[in-house]
C-alpha cells in the first residue's frame, strides 16, 4: 500500500500461505479474472447484504446493548429467559503480529510517468527483490485515486508491451476503501439529483435546499468537501 510520499508491504502470514491456491496468483489468472469481471452485469445483490448476514448483524448490536445494560443499568431477576452477552462468532481468525515493513519515503508520485517509476524502482530496492521476482508475481497495490490514474496513465503509455515488465500487467492498483465509497456515494448521489432548475422536481437537490443548504450540483471529484457534507445530510 502506499500514497504519495509514504507506504508499507503487508506480507501475508504463513498459515495461510498453505490455503491459498497458487494457479490462481499468477498474472494470467488476474487478466482472466479482470476479464470476465468486465462482462458481467452490476446488480445491486451484489452489494446488498443478505439475510443471513443481516440477522447476524442484529444478534451482534443486540448482544452489545445486552452487556452494556447488564453491567452499567440492570441485573436479571431470575433465569427464565437466556440473556445472550457474546456476539456470534464469524469466520474467527487467529490473532498474529502482522508483518508490516515500512518503505522509506519516496519521491512523491505526481509527476505522472517519472514518479510512479520511481515509486516502484524505491519498492523493488526495499522490498529485496530482483526486477525479474517483482514483475514476475502479482502485485496488488493499494493507493488513492490520484496515484492509480498516474499508474494507468504510465501503463496505457507502455502499450504494447509484450512482457509484465514492459507492459506492468502484473500490477493492480486500486482505490482505498474511502475513495471506493466515495466512487459509489457520488454516482448514487448524481443519478438522483434530479433538475434543480425545476421546482416541481423532486430529485435529491430538493433535501439540500428543505435543509437550508445551497444545492450546487458536485459535477467534480475535486470538491471533496462539498460532497462529503452533502453525504452527511
Amino acid at each position: 500500500m502506499f500514497h504519495g510520499t509514504w507506504g508499507y508491504i503487508h506480507s501475508p502470514p504463513p498459515s495461510i500461505l498453505p490455503l491459498l491456491n497458487t494457479a490462481e496468483l499468477t498474472t494470467e489468472a488476474l487478466n482472466k479474472a479482470l476479464h470476465i469481471a468486465s462482462k458481467q452485469d452490476i446488480l445491486l445483490k451484489s452489494f446488498a447484504p443478505t439475510q443471513e448476514s443481516t440477522n447476524c448483524f442484529a444478534k451482534v448490536l443486540k448482544s452489545q446493548i445486552t452487556r452494556v445494560i447488564l453491567r452499567y443499568v440492570a441485573v436479571p431477576v431470575g433465569e427464565q429467559s437466556t440473556l445472550h452477552c457474546n456476539p456470534p462468532s464469524v469466520r474467527p481468525i487467529a490473532a498474529e503480529l502482522p508483518n508490516v515493513a515500512m518503505l522509506k519515503l519516496m519521491v512523491a508520485s505526481d509527476n505522472p510517468a517519472q514518479g510512479v517509476g520511481e515509486v516502484f524502482t524505491g519498492i523493488i530496492q526495499q522490498s529485496g527483490l530482483t526486477p525479474q521476482e517483482f514483475h514476475s508475481r502479482v502485485q496488488i497495490i493499494e493507493s488513492d485515486l490520484g496515484t492509480c490514474n498516474i499508474f494507468d496513465t504510465l501503463r496505457n503509455q507502455r502499450t504494447p508491451g509484450h512482457t509484465h515488465k514492459a507492459s506492468l500487467d502484473n500490477v493492480l492498483p486500486i482505490p482505498g476503501v474511502a475513495h471506493t465509497l466515495w466512487n459509489i456515494a457520488q454516482a448514487l448521489f448524481l443519478y438522483h439529483w434530479g433538475d434543480e432548475k425545476h421546482s416541481q422536481d423532486t430529485g435529491a437537490w430538493r433535501t439540500l435546499h428543505a435543509l437550508g443548504i445551497q444545492a450546487d450540483k458536485p459535477t467534480t471529484k475535486k470538491d471533496f468537501n462539498l460532497m462529503l457534507s452533502k453525504f452527511t445530510y
